[in-house]
């Protein structure tokens, strides 16, 4: 079968008008592909120059500056809360406390320490149950220097008995007092 020069010729003008559709389409879509891109790109170029590249800086900075602050003051809480003080040393402190405050210890008993959880942290509590009796401005100045020397106690309750004028009975108060101290992670 021989082919004519007229019939090759479609041909080859018939492909080469299929490669050129087939290249225009191609084109077209790179173009559209082109103008979606450059869409994209200047709505993140918008996007950038709201954004305040310096402003996010200075208020990284600022979150950072906060971030040390509370880590140095949760370290400063850990440290002291990590000082063990046990039920012999919190005594002495007492002793010492109601001295200084002119009162006298009638009563104190301490039981064992246990472990409770405060706030997500394990810690140790010493419970110290407290009768002191004595002029009730110098009850009131010995329950408020037990806060200022146990940092870490916390009263968890105070029962006053202030008797009457004439009644020979000492003011007297109970005093339950909760130590804690800090376990480690």
């Amino acid at each position: 079968m021989n082919i004519s020069k007229n019939t090759f010729l479609f041909i080859g003008i018939g492909v080469y008008v299929i490669i050129v559709a087939s290249l225009g389409m191609i084109a077209f879509q790179r173009y559209g592909e082109k103008d979606r891109v450059d869409s994209e790109l200047v709505t993140a170029q918008q996007n950038l120059a709201r954004a305040n590249p310096e402003k996010l800086t200075a208020q990284r900075a600022e979150l950072e500056e906060k971030f040390d602050q509370i880590t140095l003051q949760y370290d400063a809480v850990k440290a002291l809360m990590s000082q063990e003080i046990g039920n012999v040393g919190a005594s002495s402190i007492v002793f010492d406390i109601a001295e200084s405050s002119n009162v006298e210890v009638i009563g104190l008993s301490s039981p064992s320490a246990w472990i409770d959880v405060l706030e997500d942290i394990n810690c140790t509590v010493v419970s110290i149950d407290i009768i002191v009796e004595g002029d009730v401005r110098d009850l009131v100045d010995f329950i408020t220097s037990l806060n200022s020397y146990l940092p870490t106690g916390f009263i968890k309750s105070i029962r006053m008995n202030v008797p009457e004028a004439d009644s020979e009975t000492e003011p007297s108060a109970d005093i339950l007092l909760l130590i804690y101290t800090y376990q480690g992670d």
